[in-house]
């Protein structure tokens, strides 16, 4: 094979950088349809028994809201697996008392089928996209229980029908 001709290379660095563009810019960042404004932050390892609780939250939590709120609401429960005023495990904040309606209304399974989108959702979230910019609650304000609490909490974005806040 000889040298590539100049207007080759031309056609084939503009490919690139086209790639580069729609695959999320070559920042080695992950995104998908919506997260563009998404705010990386550092991996977090997760077991496949945690994936797959994660993904449960997220299903029932955010199964009718756009991707990218999956991925927030995802994103919301890593960031609390993170700061200091929460448990240090996803299986810790998923199950701390008082915190996911879902766990009020329906019953964990291990074996639940989940969509291949919310595990999508979810890898997107554990690989360090946080399309909720740092958040550490969400909530519908047409569905709260608790309208006093969220009132005076600094929101960071609204996706869908959620508003996230830290």
């Amino acid at each position: 094979m000889g040298a590539m001709k100049p207007e080759h290379l031309w056609w084939a660095l503009l490919a690139l950088i086209l790639i580069q563009t729609v695959a999320g810019g070559g920042d080695g960042q992950a995104r998908g349809p919506g997260l563009e404004r998404a705010r990386p932050t550092a991996p977090v390892h997760a077991t496949a028994a945690d994936r797959h609780l994660l993904a449960w939250l997220v299903y029932w939590e955010a199964r009718g809201e756009p991707f990218e709120g999956q991925v927030a609401v995802a994103a919301v429960v890593l960031n609390r697996v993170r700061h200091p005023d929460f448990p240090d495990s996803i299986r810790g904040v998923v199950f701390q008392p008082g915190q996911f309606q879902p766990l009020d209304t329906h019953r964990y399974s291990a074996s639940a089928q989940i969509p291949p989108n919310i595990y999508q959702a979810v890898d997107l979230a554990l690989g360090g996209s946080d399309p909720s910019m740092g958040a550490l609650f969400f909530y519908n304000p047409r569905l709260t229980r608790n309208p006093s609490f969220w009132a005076g909490r600094p929101v960071v974005r609204k996706i869908g029908n959620h508003v996230f806040t830290r």
